[in-house]
């Protein structure tokens, strides 16, 4: 190695020597940078039940803007403002969420330049730039209930194959950090409620009544359409209904179809009903002719008359073995998605305006569902019990002797007082029981009433199609296998109205 190459060698390490000192001297902000890396992002935040509300936003390119998802603690409850204070079923899944964001460390530092925030697509989703919608990131943002922030971050792209580390930013930091996490950012509304929605467990339904009625609109009024109505009971093991021949019976898959829709019954969207309307439900009350509330009822597909009301297509009512009687009327179809779909952000029919007869054209149709419970002690079902027991008789044989039918005969008294007492203890047991489940159901309806009252809901066709079944559906030739495709299958030939 001659003399020039060397000196060149010691003039790039001199370069490269200064550039080190330039970043890591005391006085470098860059310096700075450096010392914080695998300190957490938030070192103040340190208890995740602090956090009394989470708010995700991001770049939603079919509306052009930024979509926010909120979930907060307001008046003793979580909530979800952004779909009319939905309770929310958000403790435990926000905690975590929290405790995961507390996690986050600044591991390693990728980039100082803003330049560089698109290619590691932590661009604030309601940046009011025309930067790329697949450069913008999600904003995570946790508050406490004085509403001072507890932690705000951005994050981006993948940062490795793996996808077990992300692009972060800051915002109003140009710092871009390649970080290690594991946070659920859903901002789904079916991921932030309380999945089960009737609560109703399908071993206790021993009663369903399909009213297959459906109403008819035009311009100038609602027209009652008669249809068929079928009750199907379970008294004891196997389901019936009225009308089978000697070689039907009632088909237990299809049934079994519709309890178990029943029990994983999901919301696909909810609207808040009127506060008239909510009262009276919550009373039990004949629903008051308020202007208001007709016409709102309307545009959901459910109908006002003298004796009640009515539902586009028809209703639904199932007999808990505890007195709980569900009825689920199924009103109006609606097409849409987005926030549209789960919060009702579609144009609203005014009153006298005729409604559009062609839903939006995209999107998932739907159905408006209204649910209401009562409690009714005739659903109440009593134990199955056996036949009582039968004293014994003298069986006139050749005896032995006159101490040996003595004998015969108090050993059948004996046997016949032991089965009495037995008989009488179930009795009281069967009535207790009976008794105590009556107690439960009511105050279930109750809560239930409380939990539905409020809320008109959406639900997918899909489960539309499994719980509007029509008898001939519902029966079946003894011995024969049901049908390949159930009720609400592609194959259906039962077309919504």
């Amino acid at each position: 190695m001659n003399d020039m190459m060397k000196t060149g060698i010691f003039a790039g390490a001199a370069v490269v020597l200064a550039l080190l000192a330039g970043l890591t001297s005391p006085g470098s902000p860059k310096a700075a940078i450096f010392r914080e890396q695998g300190q957490p992002f938030f070192p103040d935040f340190k208890d995740p039940f602090a956090a009394t509300s989470l708010q995700v936003v991001e770049y939603d390119a079919a509306e052009s803007g930024a979509a926010v998802f909120k979930v907060e603690f307001k008046a003793g409850r979580w909530v979800i403002p952004s779909h009319h204070d939905y309770p929310a079923d958000a403790k435990d899944r926000l905690a975590k969420t929290a405790t995961s964001v507390m996690g986050i460390r600044k591991e390693s530092i990728r980039s100082t330049r803003k330049e560089d925030h698109a290619a590691c697509g932590v661009i604030d989703p309601e940046d009011a730039s025309s930067a790329d919608p697949k450069d913008r990131g999600r904003r995570i943002t946790l508050r406490d209930g004085s509403g001072n922030v507890l932690a705000d971050l951005i994050i981006g792209r993948k940062a490795d194959a793996e996808g077990s580390r992300w692009f972060v930013r800051v915002p109003d930091q140009k710092f871009v950090y390649a970080v290690s996490m594991a946070v659920d950012l859903s901002t789904k509304f079916s991921d932030w409620i309380e999945t089960d929605l009737l609560q109703i467990d399908p071993a206790t339904i021993w009663g369903l009544t399909m009213k297959n009625y459906s109403v008819k609109e035009d311009a100038r009024a609602a027209q009652l359409v008669p249809g068929e109505t079928w009750t199907a009971e379970k008294p004891r093991e196997e389901w019936t209904t009225e009308g089978l021949a000697a070689d039907e019976e009632v088909s237990s898959a299809v049934v079994g179809t519709m309890t178990s829709t029943l029990k994983d019954l999901k919301i696909a969207g909810v609207r808040k009903k009127p506060e008239a309307l909510t009262r009276d439900l919550k009373k039990n009350k004949m629903v008051a002719a308020n202007e208001a509330v007709f016409y709102d009822l309307m545009n959901r597909g459910f109908f006002m008359a003298e004796d009640g009301l009515y539902s586009k297509e028809g209703e639904l009512e199932a007999r808990c073995a505890d007195g709980v009687v569900y009825v689920l009327r199924f009103g109006s179809v609606f097409t849409g998605s987005g926030l549209a779909l789960t919060s009702g952000e579609e144009e609203k029919k005014e009153p006298g305006k005729e409604e559009k007869k062609d839903p939006p054209a995209t999107g998932t149709e739907s159905r408006y569902l209204m649910i209401t419970v009562r409690f009714d002690e005739n659903a109440v079902q009593p134990e199955q019990m056996g036949d009582p027991p039968k004293p014994g008789f003298r069986v006139d044989t050749k005896p032995w002797s006159i101490w040996r039918i003595q004998q015969l005969d108090e050993d059948r008294q004996k046997r016949f007082d032991e089965a009495t007492k037995a008989w009488q203890k179930a009795i009281s047991a069967a009535s207790k029981g009976y008794n105590t489940r009556k107690e439960a159901g009511e105050k279930r309806a109750k809560q239930l009433t409380e939990r539905f009252a409020d809320w008109y809901y959406v639900i997918g066709a899909d489960a539309f199609g499994k719980l509007h079944i029509a008898r001939k559906d519902l029966v079946k030739g003894k011995g024969k296998p049901a049908g390949p495709e159930l009720p609400g299958g592609e194959d259906d030939p039962h077309e919504p109205h």
